[in-house]
């Protein structure tokens, strides 16, 4: 299980778009949240175990190891990990499978960070930004 001193505000953000990827890194960064960087699914999955991250920032159409596949090895390994889905995919099932197998949140492609931020499971301990909800 993640515990709030093992990585409480570490979080592995996966993309294969490395600009995407990039832009949510280095906004989650600008707020004070430890970003490990997974280029696909397999990457992530090792991260994942080795760090125990407080959340996942997880694109779902990637290679080696597609994000649903790694997705239910992470939850596998400990149910209560914290996943946000974030995928280019316009299939909205595809959206509600990842809900139903374990992510807590599932955001449409291009997804604002200030978004991306506020799913993840210390945002409420994060500083308000005025207006970010609209920039991005």
């Amino acid at each position: 299980m993640t515990t709030p001193e093992a990585g409480s505000k570490r979080v592995v953000v996966v993309d294969d778009d490395a600009e995407l990827r990039s832009i949510t890194s280095e906004y989650l960064r600008s707020h004070g949240v430890e970003v490990i960087e997974a280029t696909n699914g397999l990457e992530a999955l090792l991260y994942f175990m080795r760090s125990r991250p407080a959340a996942v920032v997880l694109d779902l159409q990637m290679p080696r190891l597609g994000g649903l596949d790694a997705l239910k090895r992470m939850v596998a390994y400990d149910p209560a990990v914290h996943v946000v889905v974030v995928t280019g995919e316009a299939n909205a099932d595809l959206r509600r499978q990842a809900i139903a197998l374990g992510a807590k949140a599932a955001l449409a492609k291009p997804a604002a960070p200030p978004d991306i931020l506020s799913a993840l499971p210390f945002a409420s301990s994060q500083p308000s930004t005025p207006g970010a909800a609209g920039s991005g």
